[in-house]
């Protein structure tokens, strides 16, 4: 494998190579579903561009995303899962990023890749709408809606969004512990539009309280791997 250049192996090996790239610089994503797509390599690990980033989820989620359906990205982060979802449609992706920096990373890669079907949402999603606590985390990777955030962000409802924009057919969560306010917050769409659902978790409690949210949704849930569902109309 080259990067810049350079023959690399994947995995550990890669991080005596990998650190020594620049934040700003831009670098090509090596494999997977988003290969070949430009990434800015200091919108988190290496492992985004390495095409290794949550592997088994990222091709079953590009599977599912079929040409003409609405995407909804919650928790986007830089828009790794946002890229895909354009490759694969040529409608709207929606990428939801309550984090200044990340958002600032969504709209660079969509600008760097030529895109025009992602729209960067600058808002957490939840149960409520209008202003919301978040707390920035360690990495660009970490950040959740926290009653003691640093930060002042919009927050919205599903069920609020989609009264001006189109309804989603696919729609992954990934919000470090909000995913049931998510839910809750979407009951109305989720209820009437029927969307598959990728659902992180991020403890036991709140992947039980997630399966028992879809549940009373009328949803089949089937678990990927530990902390990620995959949740499918059942009737």
């Amino acid at each position: 494998m080259r990067i810049l250049g350079l023959d690399i192996p994947l995995g550990w090996a890669a991080s005596p190579i990998t650190s020594r790239i620049a934040p700003t610089t831009e670098v090509r994503i090596l494999r997977g579903p988003a290969r070949g797509m430009r990434w800015l390599a200091g919108s988190g690990p290496p492992n985004f561009y390495l095409g290794t980033y949550e592997r088994e989820k990222a091709h079953l989620f590009a599977e599912a995303v079929k040409m003409g359906m609405t995407v909804y990205d919650i928790g986007a982060n830089a828009g790794y899962y946002s890229l895909i979802a354009a490759r694969r449609t040529q409608a709207g992706v929606y990428a939801f990023e309550p984090f200044p920096v990340n958002h600032q990373r969504i709209v660079e890669h969509v600008k760097r890749n030529r895109l025009s079907n992602i729209t960067a949402i600058a808002a957490a999603v939840g149960a409520t709408d209008g202003m919301a606590h978040f707390q920035s985390g360690r990495t660009l990777c970490e950040g959740r809606v926290s009653g003691d955030g640093d930060l002042t962000v919009a927050a919205l409802r599903l069920d609020t969004f989609v009264r001006s924009h189109p309804v989603p057919d696919l729609v992954k969560i990934d919000v470090e512990g909000g995913e049931v306010d998510v839910l809750l917050g979407g009951e109305s769409v989720i209820q009437r539009r029927r969307p598959i659902l990728f659902v992180a978790t991020h403890s036991p409690d709140l992947d039980a309280a997630s399966r028992h949210v879809l549940g009373s949704f009328g949803y089949s849930v089937r678990e990927l791997e530990p902390g990620e569902l995959l949740a499918t109309p059942a009737r």
